[in-house]
């Protein structure tokens, strides 16, 4: 919202951006057409303190979405229904005189509900530094047509996804934020076995595994998850990231055998760059 003046009308423009219960292991897994994906009405709640204009962002939206909010709210309000609700959308204005708890809200949210997509929808994106913009999937303008709204939520629906399989949180810190535009990372929680990763990948099915290779100092669960991956899922694209290739020198028996396994690449440790191109050229290949 704006600092002083508040504006009623909505218009916008685009700104530059930038436990679970007790499963039993998945060692035989049984071959099976992936089934199709039903679609439905995406919902979306709009996390805005003035009731004029989230009246019309829910007249506007709930043309061809579920819109789930109410009431006028903060962001610091929202956590709650937000972690409840785990909207595939959420549109939020953030005021800039309370920006440190507003982008501490959104963090809770990402944590709470790492698949819903958070579009930032404010009077001026100047308020906010580049690294607080990367926390939202887009940065919107009140300022012109709502189409770009539309835009903005269509793109990222139709996002591949990609879940991380790391037991180190902070490589979920690292990945999500350079994917954004590109890929949806969905999961945001370290694994530790290759039971637990597994879950995980069965649970949201994704378009995308970027894989850690070691989970614990055996160093060949990702051998394994790959194996589970081409059996359960054989759609479903497996990069590598690992700190164990390249190498400098000569190839070791290891390096050849990640060669043989059949990743579908294999990045050096946090390759975010070449995850994104590949991701891309994935897309590009086939689109229609």
């Amino acid at each position: 919202m704006a600092i002083g003046q508040q504006q009623s009308g909505i218009r916008c423009s685009p700104a530059s951006s930038s436990s679970a219960a007790s499963v039993a292991p998945f060692r035989a897994v049984k071959r099976e057409r992936e089934p199709e994906r039903v679609q439905k009405r995406a919902s979306i709640a709009i996390v805005e303190p003035r009731e004029t204009n989230l009246r019309l962002l829910s007249a506007i939206l709930g043309r061809g979405y579920d819109v789930i909010t109410s009431r006028p709210t903060r962001a610091s309000e929202a956590v709650g229904t937000i972690q409840r609700e785990r909207p595939d959308v959420v549109i939020i204005d953030i005021d800039p005189r309370n920006k440190k708890d507003d982008l501490e809200a959104v963090r809770q949210m990402r944590r709470s509900s790492p698949r819903t997509i958070i579009i930032l929808y404010t009077t001026s994106t100047r308020f906010f530094e580049e690294d607080e913009k990367m926390l939202f999937d887009a940065a919107l303008e009140k300022g012109c047509d709502t189409d770009q709204i539309r835009q903005a939520i269509e793109r990222d629906l139709h996002l591949p996804t990609v879940v991380v399989i790391d037991d180190f949180e902070v490589e979920f810190e690292i990945f999500a934020p350079h994917l954004r535009g590109i890929a949806r990372v969905v999961n945001n929680a370290p694994v530790e076995s290759v039971d637990a990763a597994m879950l995980v990948i069965q649970r949201e099915r994704p378009d995308f595994v970027l894989l850690d290779m070691s989970l614990t100092p055996n160093g060949r669960e990702g051998f394994e998850i790959l194996r589970l991956i081409r059996e359960a899922l054989p759609n479903t694209k497996v990069i590598l990231d690992t700190t164990s290739y390249p190498v400098q020198g000569p190839p070791t028996d290891f390096t050849r055998e990640i060669e043989a396994a059949g990743f579908d690449l294999i990045v050096g440790k946090a390759g975010w760059a070449g995850t994104a191109a590949y991701i891309q050229s994935v897309q590009a290949a086939n689109s229609p």
